[in-house]
């Protein structure tokens, strides 16, 4: 008798647990805020003299506000507002590092929801995106080369690296948002 009470127990326990595992991950109505904007090569766009792969202390104080204040916002629709829309550019002119943000545009992209991953749609090109701490954190990259026309005299995608050379970045954006709500 006490072990059927014991088995008794235990399988209301588990189909207990199982109700709360059915429950489907969704990302309407989620927002994900920007924490961190990277490149892969090392770049002193602000001009201090510190070379670094983050964005966000590269870029001038009032243009890494900007980005850190970009969000990642899921609607209902299956869309989501991707933060590259306000997306850092640099160039050389003149022998002289510049940078800054702009928009690009204000529609929304075609989402996917997979198990650890999400993927957007941009006409011919696809960004990725994987789910990490439960959910809570996205890290995505995408290559600028692909969605950004850097054959434009102001947006060219070029930098002054280490070696004091001028260099057109073949690299990746990568982007880390954090859950808000």
């Amino acid at each position: 008798m006490k072990n059927l009470l014991l088995f008794l127990s235990l399988i209301l326990l588990c189909s207990c647990d199982s109700d709360d595992d059915n429950e489907t991950f969704t990302l309407e109505n989620r927002v994900y805020q920007v924490i961190a904007f990277e490149v892969e090569s090392n770049m002193d766009l602000n001009g201090d003299g510190i070379f670094s792969t983050d964005l966000l202390s590269e870029l001038e104080p009032f243009q890494s506000a900007l980005l850190s204040q970009l969000r990642m916002r899921f609607l209902e629709d299956g869309t989501a507002y991707y933060p590259w829309y306000d997306w850092p550019y640099f160039n050389v002119v003149d022998g002289e590092q510049i940078s800054g943000t702009a928009a690009l545009s204000s529609t929304s992209l075609p989402y996917r929801l997979s198990e650890t991953n999400v993927t957007f749609t941009n006409g011919d090109v696809i960004l990725n995106g994987e789910f990490m701490n439960n959910g809570n954190t996205i890290v995505t990259s995408y290559n600028p080369n692909d969605l950004y026309d850097f054959n434009n005299d102001e947006f060219a995608g070029v930098f002054i690296n280490e070696m004091g050379e001028v260099e057109t970045y073949e690299g990746n954006f990568i982007l880390t948002l954090e859950l808000q709500n």
